[in-house]
């Protein structure tokens, strides 16, 4: 499904999906189809529910994430699931199923969470991903 297509994806717990998620990954996409590197190539938009910290062995939140998961679907929207917490670690699975260019959507919150000292001091890896962030 990733092979040779640019990948976009928002990153949330999407309880529920909010015209705002919806908004910040149409406004992210019209902007990633201008890049040139993208041009003219297959773009998957992705919606990733972050459940590292989900993962409590209950069957509660298993129906929880799938039944979010099935929100975003009704939205038109394709669903990844995954652990990875940090960032570094969903680039680095992406970049392992696509060569071409990702894309990842971030609110304000997010941004600086990725640039607070404590974040990159405790992994440099970080680092990595914050210099591949394209402020726009």
């Amino acid at each position: 499904m990733l092979h040779n297509k640019a990948v976009l994806v928002e990153r949330g717990s999407f309880r529920p999906p909010t015209h705002v998620n919806l908004d910040m990954l149409a406004c992210a996409l019209a902007k990633f189809k201008e890049d040139p590197a993208v041009a003219g190539k297959p773009i998957l938009p992705l919606m990733e529910l972050t459940c590292a910290t989900c993962w409590r062995g209950a069957r509660m939140w298993t129906v929880a994430i799938f039944s979010r998961a099935q929100n975003c679907s009704r939205c038109g929207m394709t669903v990844l699931i995954s652990d990875y917490f940090e960032y570094y670690r969903l680039a680095a699975y992406l970049a392992w199923r696509t060569k071409e260019r990702i894309g990842v959507v971030m609110g304000l919150p997010s941004v600086a969470e990725l640039s607070t000292k404590s974040i990159t001091r405790n992994c440099r890896r970080y680092r990595k991903v914050w210099a591949a962030v394209k402020m726009t």
